[in-house]
């Protein structure tokens, strides 16, 4: 095993400690519910979700198979089916949002927002679609209509994530940028947005215009250097990361 997957794997195991710790004083126990260890814990399960994300699979499931089971087969006492796993996962979705955000990246005071489709199926099945029902919305982006979600994400100039959010496809981007930069200060850039309607924070030319009033909090958001201003640069910046 790679020294980098072992420092990986450290790091996620002190993590889950912390996380255990915390969730045995500000949980409120109870009785009726058995707290019976399973084969994998919670540090583990975080490392081969992690892992998977990090890997060239597709799906999980030939990752379980052919990366977990069969490579990394001999690093864990005792691994449970995939099916157990798969019913195990929703249990990951607190720990793993408490760990990007606990990592999140450093103020810059150069920010690039942006979002992507999270689309749940194609657009000749919306009617017939049950997954996600009611969550789910209508959406528009710049490749076309999608039924689904949108991820929302703020990144600094070095690449590292800041905040994110994930909202209905029918979302505007502008909507949720406010309470995503609540407590940044400095300037942020995105793609340029043309609409009919006068938003209270539109963008103009890929940066938020200066004529306009802004939250107090903000010293500075127009950014007269035509590199930044360039919808291009922190769209290479940012679609990597989406």
């Amino acid at each position: 095993m790679k020294d980098s997957t072992v420092a990986l794997f450290c790091c996620l195991d002190d993590f889950a400690k912390i996380y255990n710790d915390w969730q045995q004083h500000h949980l409120i126990p109870s009785s009726s519910q058995r707290q019976r260890g399973g084969k994998l814990c919670l540090g583990e399960m975080l490392f081969i979700m992690v892992l998977f994300h990090l890997s060239a699979y597709r799906d999980f499931k030939h990752f379980w198979r052919y990366g977990v089971e069969q490579e990394l087969g001999h690093c864990f006492a005792q691994l449970p089916s995939y099916g157990r796993f798969v019913a195990l996962m929703p249990r990951l979705l607190l720990p793993l949002w408490i760990l990007l955000h606990c990592h999140r990246g450093q103020e810059s005071g150069i920010y690039f927002a942006d979002s992507t489709k999270l689309a749940v199926c194609q657009n000749a099945r919306i009617s017939r679609n049950r997954v996600f029902k009611r969550l789910a919305q209508r959406g528009r982006t710049s490749m076309g209509w999608f039924f689904g979600f949108k991820l929302h994400l703020l990144i600094n100039h070095q690449g590292q994530i800041m905040a994110l959010k994930i909202t209905g496809g029918n979302t505007d981007d502008r909507q949720v940028l406010e309470s995503m930069t609540d407590t940044l200060q400095g300037k942020i850039l995105g793609p340029t947005y043309q609409s009919n309607r006068s938003p209270r924070w539109p963008l103009s030319r890929g940066a938020w215009s200066s004529n306009q009033r802004l939250p107090s909090n903000w010293r500075l958001v127009f950014m007269p250097s035509l590199l930044l201003l360039s919808p291009r640069l922190s769209l290479s910046l940012i679609h990597p990361v989406l």
